[in-house]
């Protein structure tokens, strides 16, 4: 993703107050300024709804992919955060970014974490968004993952190496046939 494609789609998508649509992308890495903004941006709006009344979830969300770019454990975040609801929806979410974040760093168990939320928020989107999805994460399932983090990548290199992976499975008639090392993805 370009650089100003990226600061666009920080600014719009994660320092608005606005909720976070289930199609999405949140993966995309961000840099420690935009992570350390992202989170006091999403504490304050935290605090602001507690003191009202309203519901934080989308900003405990936030904080996870900050804390995340941080470099800090998430986990018990996370299932903090699935435990802490009922709303599919929700679930769906964390689901999703839990992958998402994951997958930009060739986690396992990303795909684990994408197929449950893309499962669950099926009936909470359009037609297209499901496609659009499902797409996505054929191209994200050939990709080899390992208990160590790679850099993290964008969704549009994840998407390319997915994409050149299957062609290389097409032409040969190999599928998934990887070296022990996670990182190499010609095998």
């Amino acid at each position: 993703m370009e650089r100003s494609k990226h600061v666009a789609h920080f600014e719009v998508m994660l320092l608005q107050d606005i909720p976070m649509p289930l199609d999405l992308w949140y993966g995309e890495p961000l840099t420690k300024y935009q992570a350390e903004q992202l989170l006091q941006f999403s504490l304050e709006k935290r605090k602001q709804a507690l003191f009202k009344g309203l519901d934080c979830f989308h900003y405990q969300v936030k904080e996870i992919i900050a804390h995340f770019f941080l470099n800090q454990n998430i986990n018990i975040e996370y299932k903090t955060l699935v435990h802490s609801t009922q709303n599919e929806q929700q679930i769906a979410l964390i689901e999703l970014v839990f992958g998402q974040l994951l997958m930009c760093r060739k986690l396992n168990p990303a795909l684990d974490h994408l197929k449950k939320g893309f499962s669950i928020a099926q009936k909470h989107i359009s037609s297209a968004d499901y496609f659009g999805i499902a797409k996505r994460h054929e191209l994200l399932e050939r990709l080899k993952l390992g208990k160590e983090p790679s850099e993290p990548k964008t969704l549009a290199s994840l998407l390319v190496e997915g994409s050149v992976i299957k062609q290389l499975e097409t032409s040969s008639g190999l599928k998934n046939r990887y070296s022990k090392n996670p990182h190499d993805t010609l095998g």
